[in-house]
């Protein structure tokens, strides 16, 4: 017999009345609530052309990225039980334990001498598990100094994406 654990009304309100006071004690501070990351897709610029040591590097910095965003996301205190929020706090910390590991994974490869086609799968990999964090953190109350790691790593994803451009499309590829 599957067990299913609902929602009591008591933890939903508990949990609403938080965000709003916390929204509250924002805005009487004269501050702003930090605005959550959106899973959309990244923005795509110029591309560039395969820089192997100007990609590496960003690798590098982007696993560095993730490991200060995982350690200020564990640091945050947990907003606690009556707030609905502890679960999905440790998913999310799980998430960026994920990206921690295939973003060195990334780095590893690229210094070993690996080019664009042998990493994109990973480069994907981490966009995808990018997203995922992004819709698991809007369901978290993120503090200032979160939002900014989180800003940090994604524009080191903005820049490696330059070097990673999207796969085009069956049947777009030119015939001489």
């Amino acid at each position: 017999m599957e067990h299913h654990q609902r929602s009591s009304p008591t933890r939903w309100s508990a949990g609403l009345l938080l965000a709003g006071l916390l929204s509250l004690a924002c805005a009487a501070a004269g501050e702003r609530p930090p605005q959550v990351p959106s899973p959309d897709p990244l923005p795509v610029r110029e591309p560039l052309a395969w820089d192997q040591a100007n990609v590496t590097a960003l690798a590098w910095q982007l696993h560095e990225a993730v490991v200060d965003l995982r350690e200020q996301v564990r640091r945050q205190p947990p907003l606690g039980i009556a707030s609905g929020q502890d679960r999905g706090r440790h998913q999310l910390l799980d998430l960026l334990r994920l990206l921690r590991t295939e973003s060195r994974h990334l780095a590893r490869e690229l210094e070993a001498g690996q080019g664009h086609d042998p990493t994109y799968p990973v480069y994907q990999r981490i966009q995808e598990m990018r997203r995922a964090a992004a819709l698991r953190a809007r369901r978290q109350f993120i503090t200032e100094p979160v939002m900014q790691r989180i800003e940090q790593a994604r524009e080191i994803l903005i820049e490696l994406g330059r070097y990673y451009r999207p796969e085009e499309p069956p049947g777009t590829e030119e015939t001489s």
